[in-house]
């Protein structure tokens, strides 16, 4: 026989008995008013997510929201953690922009972040996540100050030496920035092959200019060649050494040469001055060479 079922009578309690009447449970009456009020603010913190009103409102509301929490609870402490977080979130996004619209100082930003890292505890996530947005803030504060050094350098108000030593302070203000610490470790290694060209290139001119004895010049490129033995400078540099040492040969034999000559035309000219007078002649010449 088919079984038919009845909705408007018997019971569909999986226990039998009577019919529930759902209407005697008030749901209304079931939420309290600490429920209610996690419920308003959940509504306006989607309000505020999407957009629909002001960080300022919502810190507005997230104030009176805290005030009105239970901090014995366990609902009040993570609403209390979560209201913080948002608070952190808006407050730097807040600088961040104003930084970026030139209203506030890159350093302020650095500040924030710092002390905003000494307020969790190192090694967990939100942590890392804090010293992330430090990093990128304290770049951004290295490359501002970068760019007017570099500027300086070009427009030749500071030396290539001046240069490198201000990357190396600035290795120092930010010690546990990996970025930083990269780029300062690379640009200090180009400054220092800037330096030794420089130095390199003046040692040329000296000797070139007659500004330096062969002996200098020898002296510098030993030095060189025991710094980097069998480097390319090195090379270069007894290369160098061994022309220079070759021109002041030759001009040395040039100059007793010239001495030579001028000593033999001297001493015609004194037979010559002897056989005209056929005699001893008391008078004096002054000969200018």
């Amino acid at each position: 026989m088919a079984r038919t079922g009845v909705l408007g009578g018997g019971s569909l309690s999986p226990f039998g008995g009577a019919t529930t009447d759902f209407g005697a449970f008030d749901v209304a009456k079931t939420v309290d008013a600490q429920e209610s009020a996690n419920l308003a603010f959940a509504i306006e913190r989607e309000k505020h997510d999407a957009g629909l009103m002001t960080d300022a409102q919502f810190a507005a509301i997230q104030a009176a929201y805290l005030g009105g929490l239970d901090q014995t609870t366990i609902s009040g402490a993570t609403a209390q953690y979560t209201i913080q977080m948002t608070q952190y979130t808006n407050d730097r996004n807040a600088l961040a922009q104003a930084v970026q619209s030139g209203q506030a100082d890159p350093q302020q930003l650095v500040d924030y972040d710092r002390n905003a890292l000494g307020q969790v505890v190192p090694g967990s996530s939100e942590y890392m996540q804090r010293q992330d947005r430090l990093w990128t803030s304290e770049g951004m504060v290295f490359q501002q100050a970068e760019t007017q050094v570099l500027d300086n350098l070009n427009e030749g108000r500071i030396t290539n030496l001046q240069a490198q030593e201000w990357y190396k302070q600035q290795a120092v203000l930010f010690p546990d920035n990996y970025q930083i610490q990269t780029d300062i470790t690379g640009k200090v290694a180009q400054f220092a092959d800037r330096i030794t060209a420089e130095s390199d290139k003046a040692m040329a001119d000296g000797w070139n200019k007659g500004n330096l004895t062969i002996a200098q010049v020898i002296a510098y490129t030993s030095q060189a060649a025991a710094a980097d033995p069998g480097g390319t400078r090195a090379k270069e540099l007894q290369q160098f050494a061994r022309d220079a040492r070759l021109q002041a040969q030759e001009s040395s034999m040039k100059y007793r040469y010239d001495l030579t000559r001028e000593y033999e035309q001297l001493a015609k000219l004194v037979a010559q001055s002897g056989h005209s007078t056929g005699g001893t002649s008391t008078s004096k010449t002054t000969r200018t060479f």
